[in-house]
């Protein structure tokens, strides 16, 4: 599960770091409303990426903190969270693609 949103989230700051809006990361990392708040402001915002992927990501994080307060990773629950995720990764894989610069 952590494997799934991890993959989320540094698609998410490598698509944010392309337009130089990358989230100001904590010691600790970049806290979750931050990283959510930029890419809705400059990646939905500036429509590059669709209001629905981005609703994705608040699903993913709530079912995500719900299961570390009390769930169990049983198999069906990984490939649920799984295919829940995928057009997220999806989109950001598609976006961060086609924005990479050329070296």
């Amino acid at each position: 599960m952590n494997l799934i949103f991890y993959t989320v989230l540094h698609l998410i700051e490598q698509a944010l770091a392309i337009h130089h809006k990358h989230p100001a990361a904590a010691p600790r990392g970049v806290p979750h409303a931050d990283r959510e708040l930029q890419m809705r402001r400059h990646l939905v915002g500036k429509k590059l990426l669709e209001p629905e992927l981005a609703d994705i990501y608040t699903e993913l994080f709530s079912v995500r903190h719900t299961f570390a307060e009390e769930g169990i990773q049983t198999r069906a629950f990984i490939e649920h969270y799984m295919e829940l995720a995928r057009p997220l990764i999806e989109g950001l894989e598609t976006l961060v693609k086609a924005e990479q610069p050329e070296f």
